[in-house]
C-alpha cells in the first residue's frame, strides 16, 4: 500500500491539473502561444501533454536520449498535418550496459499545394490558410541516433539529429544535438533535464527545424505502478519567447492492459488511450487546436517489444 506520504503527493498533483484542465486561463494564456505541432510526436506523447520525455519510453527518443534506457523495441507512428502524411519508426536496443536507438520521421509527395498563412487581425496568430492553386514539390526527412548509460546514480544520454528540408528542389539541411541528464530523487520521484535542439551547423532557419535550443526539465511521479503523473517545464523559444511554458498530465492504467491519459500541453487539452497486447501496444493521441486554421492534431502509433512480459 502508499503510505501517506506519496498519497498526499498525488492527490496534490490530481487536484492541481484537474483544476487546470478545467480552466486554462488560469496563467492567462493567450491564443498566439499556440505550441507548434511536432509531426514527430507519438501518440502517447501528445496524449501525455509533451510532459512525458522525462519516462523511460522508446518514443521519446527525439525528445530525450535517456529514454531508451532499459528499451528494446520498435515503435511506428503516423500523423497529419496541413494535409500532408507523416510516418516515423524508432528501434531501440542496447549493447551491454549502453543503449541506443535511431529514430526516422519522415514525408515525401510532389503535389503538395503552395500555401500562405494569413494573420487578418495581426495578433500574431494565424487566422487563415489558402492554397495558391499551384502544385510544388515538398520532402522532410529526420534522423535521430542516440546513446544512453547509467552511471552510478545518474543517467546519462545524447543524440544526434539530421534534418533535411527539400521545398521547390532546394534542399535545407540541419545538423541538431541533444543532451540529457537524470537522477531518481526517491523511490516515486524523477528529475530529467534535457537540452535540445543545439545547433551543430545548418544553413537556414525554418519552421520545421526551429531557430532556438529547447530547454526541458521533469518530474515523474509515479505514486502506484498503475499510475503516472507528469509535470513539464519547457523553455522553447520557438513557440512563447516570454517564458517558459507548464506541461501537465496523468496515465492511469485500468487493469494491465488499458491505459487512459489526460493533460494540458500548455493552453491545449489533451487526452489518448492505449492498449497492451504484448508483445504489441497500440496507441491513439489527440491534442486540441487553438487556432480555426488548424485542425486538431490526431496520431496512432503501433509498437512491438523484442523482451515482452
Amino acid at each position: 500500500m502508499l503510505n501517506n506520504q506519496i498519497r498526499k503527493c498525488f492527490h496534490t498533483i490530481f487536484v492541481i491539473l484537474t483544476l487546470l484542465l478545467s480552466n486554462s486561463t488560469l496563467f492567462a494564456i493567450q491564443d498566439n502561444e499556440t505550441p507548434l505541432f511536432d509531426i514527430s510526436l507519438s501518440a502517447r506523447e501528445l496524449s501525455l501533454a509533451r510532459a512525458s520525455h522525462g519516462d523511460q519510453h522508446f518514443s521519446n527518443l527525439a525528445r530525450n536520449p535517456i529514454s531508451i534506457l532499459n528499451q528494446h523495441g520498435f515503435s511506428f507512428n503516423f500523423t497529419e498535418f496541413l494535409g500532408i502524411d507523416y510516418s516515423s519508426v524508432v528501434y531501440t536496443n542496447n549493447y551491454k550496459s549502453i543503449f541506443y536507438g535511431i529514430n526516422y520521421t519522415g514525408s515525401t509527395i510532389d503535389t503538395i499545394q503552395r500555401t500562405f498563412l494569413y494573420d487578418t487581425d495581426n495578433d500574431g496568430d494565424i487566422d487563415d490558410v489558402v492554397n495558391l492553386g499551384n502544385t510544388i514539390p515538398y520532402a522532410f526527412h529526420e534522423i535521430t541516433a542516440g546513446v544512453a548509460q547509467k552511471v552510478a546514480f545518474i543517467d546519462l544520454g545524447v543524440s544526434y539529429h539530421y534534418k533535411l528540408i527539400t521545398l521547390d528542389n532546394i534542399n535545407k539541411d540541419h545538423h541538431l544535438a541533444s543532451i540529457g541528464a537524470a537522477i531518481q530523487i526517491t523511490d516515486f520521484l524523477t528529475l530529467t533535464s534535457v537540452f535540445r535542439h543545439i545547433n551543430l551547423k545548418s544553413n537556414s532557419n525554418t519552421f520545421l527545424k526551429r531557430t532556438y535550443p529547447i530547454l526541458q526539465n521533469a518530474f515523474l511521479i509515479q505514486p502506484s505502478p498503475s499510475t503516472k503523473c507528469f509535470i513539464g517545464l519547457i523553455e522553447n523559444k520557438n513557440e512563447v519567447s516570454t517564458r517558459s511554458t507548464f506541461h501537465y498530465s496523468i496515465e492511469q492504467y485500468l487493469g494491465e492492459s488499458f491505459a487512459v491519459r489526460i493533460g494540458l500541453d500548455h493552453n491545449r487539452k489533451t487526452a489518448g488511450v492505449g492498449l497492451k497486447l504484448y508483445p504489441f501496444l497500440v496507441d491513439i493521441g489527440w491534442a486540441q487546436s487553438r487556432t480555426t486554421a488548424f485542425d486538431d492534431q490526431w496520431v496512432i502509433s503501433f509498437d512491438y517489444l523484442l523482451d515482452p512480459e
